[in-house]
């Protein structure tokens, strides 16, 4: 970090998710003494910095001990790449998560709600974007790759989106971007209360939270049943998007914050 102080050129960090601790799969298998050596590398960069950016009040509370220059940006989420598609017909309800293999870990607590619903309800669909191979019995469960090309199109075959977690150091450091991708294509989304998941997701205005195995099938039950309820917060979520966390409110705020910065060189 020494060269960054010699060069006399102005830092400006930014990071997402809990990057000074490490994933919970990793964690256990991995030696306290590496854990040390990710949170002091965090914490000398994070020290020398001149600006930091960052997605959430949980990593902010953790990085203000080291430097109180920050500037907060959750997502952003490009709300033209990512938009609503055309109101259609359909018997079938999709319910979809995307994310990558090592991650498809967050949904396995909640098969036997998926086996339920099911059960209960013929129409459902469940539908994973970038998921890790899931083996369900009597569950409709349509799986894709992951692909740039694709990411939109497969998003906006979802009618709820879902983004459950474990309560976990790592977790609680995340973006939310599962969700900021399912506000922008204009669906409510269910997720669990942790981290920033609590400041995005507001109980029926956008979604629901839910933290135990029953609430996700009483939440995921309720919008199956009200295709006005699912319209409803689907349209107040494209909004918060477009109004908080698009990329022409961050673009704003970041351009302010480095013009200040080069101010006081």
């Amino acid at each position: 970090m020494n060269i960054f102080k010699f060069l006399k050129k102005k830092i400006v960090f930014d990071f997402d998710d809990a990057i000074y601790t490490t994933h919970q799969s990793v964690e256990n298998s991995t030696k306290h003494s590496i854990k040390k050596k990710i949170k002091d590398r965090f914490q000398e960069t994070v020290s020398i910095a001149d600006l930091i950016i960052l997605e959430n009040e949980y990593t902010r509370k953790y990085v203000e001990q080291f430097n109180a220059n920050i500037l907060m940006i959750t997502g952003p989420i490009d709300t033209v790449r990512y938009f609503p598609r055309a109101k259609e017909n359909k018997e079938n309800i999709v319910i979809g998560w995307i994310g990558s293999p090592p991650n498809t870990m967050y949904l396995e607590p909640l098969y036997s709600v998926f086996e339920r619903l099911s059960k209960e309800y013929p129409n459902v669909c469940f539908k994973t974007i970038g998921a890790a191979h899931i083996e369900l019995h009597n569950v409709n469960i349509k799986q894709v790759d992951w692909s740039l090309d694709t990411e939109v199109r497969e998003l906006q075959e979802f009618d709820i989106g879902i983004m459950p977690l474990f309560d976990d150091e790592w977790s609680r450091g995340k973006g939310g971007y599962k969700l900021l991708q399912y506000m922008a294509i204009g669906i409510p989304s269910v997720a669990s209360p942790v981290g920033i998941n609590v400041e995005m997701i507001r109980d029926d205005i956008n979604g629901y939270l839910a933290e135990e195995k029953e609430d996700w099938y009483e939440k995921l039950s309720l919008l199956i049943n009200n295709a006005e309820k699912r319209e409803r917060l689907g349209l107040n979520a494209r909004k918060i998007a477009e109004d908080k966390y698009s990329f022409f409110i961050a673009i704003k705020k970041l351009i302010k914050v480095l013009a200040d910065l080069n101010k006081n060189e």
